[in-house]
Protein backbone atom coordinates (compact mmCIF):
# COMPACT_ATOMS: atom_id res chain seq x y z
CA UNK A 1 0.00 0.00 0.00
CA UNK A 2 1.26 3.72 -0.76
CA UNK A 3 1.71 5.56 2.29
CA UNK A 4 0.96 8.90 -0.17
CA UNK A 5 -2.47 7.95 0.39
CA UNK A 6 -4.70 6.98 3.44
CA UNK A 7 -5.69 3.83 4.31
CA UNK A 8 -9.40 4.57 3.93
CA UNK A 9 -8.97 5.99 0.12
CA UNK A 10 -6.77 3.01 -0.59
CA UNK A 11 -9.58 0.71 0.27
CA UNK A 12 -12.05 2.92 -1.88
CA UNK A 13 -9.35 2.54 -4.42
CA UNK A 14 -9.48 -1.11 -4.24
CA UNK A 15 -13.33 -1.54 -3.57
CA UNK A 16 -13.90 0.51 -6.84
CA UNK A 17 -11.65 -2.06 -8.93
CA UNK A 18 -13.67 -4.78 -7.54
CA UNK A 19 -16.98 -3.36 -8.12
CA UNK A 20 -16.10 -2.49 -11.62
CA UNK A 21 -15.31 -5.85 -12.58
CA UNK A 22 -18.75 -7.18 -11.06
CA UNK A 23 -21.01 -3.85 -12.16
CA UNK A 24 -18.76 -2.79 -15.63
CA UNK A 25 -21.81 -0.38 -16.49
CA UNK A 26 -22.13 2.01 -13.46
CA UNK A 27 -21.77 5.80 -13.88
CA UNK A 28 -19.25 7.55 -11.76
CA UNK A 29 -22.13 8.97 -9.47
CA UNK A 30 -23.55 5.53 -8.98
CA UNK A 31 -19.71 3.77 -8.32
CA UNK A 32 -19.07 6.63 -5.71
CA UNK A 33 -22.14 5.63 -4.30
CA UNK A 34 -21.81 2.16 -4.02
CA UNK A 35 -17.78 2.33 -2.94
CA UNK A 36 -19.20 4.09 -0.14
CA UNK A 37 -21.73 1.66 0.72
CA UNK A 38 -19.30 -1.55 0.42
CA UNK A 39 -16.84 0.02 2.80
CA UNK A 40 -19.39 0.54 5.30
CA UNK A 41 -20.02 -3.23 4.83
CA UNK A 42 -16.86 -4.46 5.06
CA UNK A 43 -15.60 -2.43 7.75
CA UNK A 44 -18.79 -3.42 10.00
CA UNK A 45 -18.19 -6.84 8.91
CA UNK A 46 -14.53 -6.92 9.83
CA UNK A 47 -15.50 -5.34 13.27
CA UNK A 48 -18.19 -8.20 13.44
CA UNK A 49 -15.34 -10.94 13.12
CA UNK A 50 -12.78 -9.59 14.77
CA UNK A 51 -15.63 -8.84 17.76
CA UNK A 52 -15.24 -5.00 18.52
CA UNK A 53 -18.33 -4.05 16.51
CA UNK A 54 -19.54 -2.57 19.17
CA UNK A 55 -16.51 -0.36 20.30
CA UNK A 56 -16.93 3.58 19.38
CA UNK A 57 -13.76 2.85 17.53
CA UNK A 58 -14.75 0.37 15.46
CA UNK A 59 -14.51 1.82 12.28
CA UNK A 60 -11.30 2.99 12.48
CA UNK A 61 -10.09 -0.36 14.13
CA UNK A 62 -11.35 -1.69 11.24
CA UNK A 63 -9.66 0.27 8.94
CA UNK A 64 -6.37 0.14 10.32
CA UNK A 65 -7.10 -4.20 10.25
CA UNK A 66 -7.40 -3.90 6.65
CA UNK A 67 -4.92 -1.92 6.11
CA UNK A 68 -2.78 -3.66 8.37
CA UNK A 69 -3.47 -7.12 6.36
CA UNK A 70 -2.89 -5.56 3.33
CA UNK A 71 0.58 -5.04 3.77
CA UNK A 72 1.59 -7.91 6.21
CA UNK A 73 -0.81 -10.37 3.86
CA UNK A 74 -1.68 -9.05 0.48
CA UNK A 75 -2.65 -12.54 -0.64
CA UNK A 76 -5.13 -12.74 2.50
CA UNK A 77 -6.58 -8.91 1.80
CA UNK A 78 -7.02 -10.18 -1.90
CA UNK A 79 -9.17 -13.28 -0.57
CA UNK A 80 -10.61 -11.28 2.23
CA UNK A 81 -11.89 -8.46 -0.22
CA UNK A 82 -12.89 -10.89 -3.13
CA UNK A 83 -14.64 -13.56 -0.80
CA UNK A 84 -16.56 -10.49 0.72
CA UNK A 85 -17.32 -8.44 -2.48
CA UNK A 86 -18.55 -11.68 -4.12
CA UNK A 87 -20.99 -12.00 -1.37
CA UNK A 88 -21.78 -8.15 -0.88
CA UNK A 89 -22.75 -7.84 -4.85
CA UNK A 90 -24.85 -10.92 -4.67
CA UNK A 91 -26.47 -9.03 -1.91
CA UNK A 92 -26.63 -6.13 -3.70
CA UNK A 93 -28.76 -7.79 -6.18
CA UNK A 94 -31.05 -8.60 -4.07
CA UNK A 95 -31.63 -5.33 -2.75
CA UNK A 96 -32.38 -3.88 -6.06
CA UNK A 97 -34.80 -6.32 -7.19
CA UNK A 98 -36.87 -5.28 -3.90
CA UNK A 99 -36.38 -2.20 -4.44
CA UNK A 100 -37.68 -2.17 -8.08
CA UNK A 101 -40.18 -4.70 -6.78
CA UNK A 102 -41.52 -2.50 -4.57
CA UNK A 103 -41.78 0.25 -6.82
CA UNK A 104 -43.50 -1.93 -9.39
CA UNK A 105 -45.95 -2.79 -6.86
CA UNK A 106 -46.62 1.16 -5.88
CA UNK A 107 -46.86 1.77 -9.41
CA UNK A 108 -49.67 -1.32 -10.05
CA UNK A 109 -51.40 0.01 -7.05
CA UNK A 110 -51.84 3.32 -8.01
CA UNK A 111 -52.86 2.44 -11.87
CA UNK A 112 -55.60 -0.09 -9.62
CA UNK A 113 -56.29 3.64 -7.38
CA UNK A 114 -56.84 5.15 -10.85
CA UNK A 115 -58.70 2.95 -12.48
CA UNK A 116 -61.59 2.59 -9.61
CA UNK A 117 -61.43 6.01 -9.09
CA UNK A 118 -61.98 6.74 -12.62
CA UNK A 119 -64.79 4.20 -12.52
CA UNK A 120 -66.21 6.50 -9.28
CA UNK A 121 -66.48 9.94 -11.25
CA UNK A 122 -69.19 9.33 -13.82
CA UNK A 123 -71.16 8.13 -10.60
CA UNK A 124 -70.22 11.72 -9.10
CA UNK A 125 -71.91 13.81 -12.15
Amino acid sequence: MSREIGKETFLKAVLRRYLLRQFPDLTSQELDFMVGVALEDLLNYVAFSGNYIYEASYRERAVEQLAGLAESDPIGFDRLVTEHMEVWSIKWNQRVKLVLGKDAQDSRGSENLERKVGQLIPLLK
